[in-house]
């Protein structure tokens, strides 16, 4: 999942034009993956692992995910993403395997990205939703 991410944030770096810099103002990212749910398993723990009762422990592994998805957003965002000053990371499974990523300014709470990549309902094409706050 990870490596499309990055494919995805990738080909929007054209958009950075648009982008105002946003160097030394301390930011915030929270990056939510949603894992599919595997086959073959049983329903009770189908439904437990929809109410999180049950969370992924598989990889990629949350490091990885969040350096790949904060390095492809540097020159795109922020300068560098050495700006993310608070960080959350959420993994949980889904039906709709997905991942949002949010940026926004710590001083004032100004979202100023964000980013959404989902399967579509027939579960075979990706969509992408993506918000540019200037």
């Amino acid at each position: 999942m990870s490596i499309f991410i990055t494919d995805i944030i990738k080909s929007y770096l054209d958009i950075k034009i648009q982008f105002p810099k946003r160097s030394n103002i301390p930011l915030e990212a929270v990056i939510t993956a949603f894992y599919p749910i595997p086959k073959g398993i049983s329903k009770s723990k189908f439904s437990e692992m929809q109410n999180d009762e049950i969370l992924p422990t598989k990889k990629p592994d949350c490091d990885n995910v969040i350096k790949i998805i904060l390095d492809a957003l540097n020159g795109v965002c922020y300068e560098d993403d050495a700006q993310i000053c608070n960080l959350k990371f959420e993994k949980h499974y889904s039906n709709m395997p997905s991942v949002r990523v949010e940026i926004s300014e710590i001083d004032t709470h100004k979202k100023i990205f964000k980013f959404e990549e989902f399967l579509d309902e027939t579960g075979k094409k990706w969509q992408k939703k993506l918000e540019i706050v200037k």
